[in-house]
């Protein structure tokens, strides 16, 4: 009766160190799996931050390449003879019904380079140019913003190409073409202006305009 009785106590004695050990022991691992999750929670915190940087570093990227692409619309790279400008200023003015539209692009001698010029030649109301010097069909570049211009802005300054335009033009419409111009998405100022009253021509009025754009 007593062997038994000591048989049972050590059984539950072995029973509850075993359980005390098999606790303890998953206590441990507990607290070493609380440990690594703490410790990839934390990785997770930084690659989370160091991505939310990434994207915010793209962002800044994307705006100043299109606030580039915007500078080098307004400002295109090596574009002395404004050849696509004209044209599109001549088939502006000849859409609000300016007329006896020519343009010229004086040289920096003084003397003119291109007379009656849009493209490099004259156009009429309607809009239609040739360029001077070249046959009908004739291949001419208008050009574009360089897609790889080799121009440090910090330090390249603009370089300016005045445009002598003349046309006829009642004042309102005139008005409404000064304000086109404006927003052209090529930077455009007008330098000089001089309005000459012509009684054969009224309502018109002869329009004399001194343009300026820039080039790198």
């Amino acid at each position: 009766m007593k062997n038994s009785v000591l048989i049972v106590t050590l059984v539950i004695v072995a029973l509850i160190l075993g359980l005390a050990i098999f606790s303890s022991w998953k206590y441990k691992d507990n607290a070493n799996l609380r440990l690594v999750l703490k410790g990839k929670k934390e990785e997770l915190k930084k690659t989370e931050a160091t991505s939310r940087k990434v994207e915010e570093l793209k962002k800044q990227s994307q705006e100043l390449k299109r606030s580039e692409e915007k500078i080098y619309t307004m400002v295109p790279v090596g574009q002395e003879k404004p050849f696509k400008l004209i044209k599109e200023i001549s088939l502006l003015a000849a859409s609000l019904g300016l007329k006896s539209l020519e343009f010229n692009l004086p040289s920096e001698n003084g003397q003119d380079e291109n007379k009656d010029v849009s493209l490099g030649g004259s156009v009429n109301s309607a809009g239609s140019s040739q360029p001077q010097g070249h046959a009908p069909g004739a291949d001419v570049s208008l050009g574009g913003a360089n897609p790889n211009p080799r121009v440090n802005l910090s330090k390249d300054a603009p370089k300016p190409i005045v445009i002598e335009m003349s046309c006829q033009a009642t004042l309102d419409v005139l008005v409404n073409f000064l304000n086109k111009v404006g927003n052209l998405e090529r930077l455009v100022n007008i330098q000089k202006m001089v309005i000459e009253r012509d009684g054969e021509i009224l309502p018109f009025q002869k329009i004399s305009l001194e343009l300026i754009t820039y080039y790198y």
